[in-house]
């Protein structure tokens, strides 16, 4: 069985992807498509096969319903409650209020989804353009980072490398919190730094990464990857989150998936430690 669908359907794409994981889900231009032995186009006459399949609990009219009104759904095991999930975690992709999260956290507990969290994380691959030291301050550097676009970090980094090992490299950073400023300095961004015992090191990256390269997971979530938005690391919840990210085995991982640069597996040059 495979179902061919458009951007139009991205709801439906996430949604059967976990309630379903076997199904094989392509994309296509326009449309969505559902072949079996025979053809079902167009989304009536592929829901309704869908619904004999699957035997949902709601129809079609309660689907074009919750894509409109995107209500709360019952936490239980049904493909309408991925849908309203759907619409929830978007909408804190975006704009990263936390008014839903018991019912984000409880389906994501019900169906294995934690790992979606970590997309509220925006991780880049930066390249170091200058480097300052901050006048009354023995740890504290002022550097310039290029993303793409150039952005003013402060890190506490001056007593774990050199100006000489920093400028002209690449360093993972978290650069959607909330700005804040660090001994009068306005800061936009924090580097990602392993600790192994007592060894402390800026995260680097190699040099063939394109700077404002994203940190994924192996696995992915089936949404626009561009929808970013800040996130305030004092609160609880980002903050539960930024704190499961480690080093297992040379590799980032975040609730025991991996971390991936540009398709392939990020490895660190720590076997083992925590992230801050």
């Amino acid at each position: 069985m495979k179902l061919s669908i458009s951007n139009e359907f991205e709801d439906l794409n996430f949604a059967l992807s976990i309630f379903d994981p076997n199904l094989e889900i392509v994309s296509c231009e326009e449309g969505i498509i559902l072949e079996i032995n025979e053809k079902f186009e167009g989304l009536d006459s592929v829901f309704k096969k869908l619904t004999e399949i699957y035997n949902f609990n709601k129809s079609l009219k309660d689907f074009k319903r919750i894509r409109k009104t995107q209500e709360i759904e019952p936490i239980i095991h049904s493909f309408f409650t991925l849908i309203s999930f759907y619409y929830q975690y978007k909408k804190l992709l975006i704009i990263s209020n936390l008014k839903q999260i018991n019912f984000l956290k409880g389906v994501s507990d019900l169906f294995n989804l934690d790992y979606l969290f970590f997309y509220l994380l925006n991780i880049q691959v930066g390249l170091i353009k200058e480097v300052e030291e901050v006048e009354g301050s023995d740890n504290l550097f002022l550097e310039k980072v290029d993303f793409g676009n150039t952005l003013q970090i402060v890190s506490g980094v001056r007593q774990l490398i050199s100006k000489e090992d920093f400028v002209g490299h690449k360093f993972l950073f978290i650069t959607n919190i909330k700005p804040s400023k660090v001994m009068g300095i306005p800061s936009n961004g924090m580097i990602l730094c392993g600790k192994e015992d007592d060894k402390i090191v800026p995260i680097k990256v190699k040099d063939d990464i394109p700077i404002g390269t994203r940190l994924l997971l192996e696995k992915g979530n089936n949404i626009n990857e561009n929808l970013i938005n800040v996130i305030d690391l004092k609160k609880s919840f980002f903050k539960n989150l930024f704190d499961k990210l480690e080093v297992k085995n040379g590799f980032i991982e975040f609730e025991g998936l991996k971390g991936v640069l540009k398709g392939e597996l990020y490895e660190s040059e720590l076997k083992n430690g925590i992230i801050s």
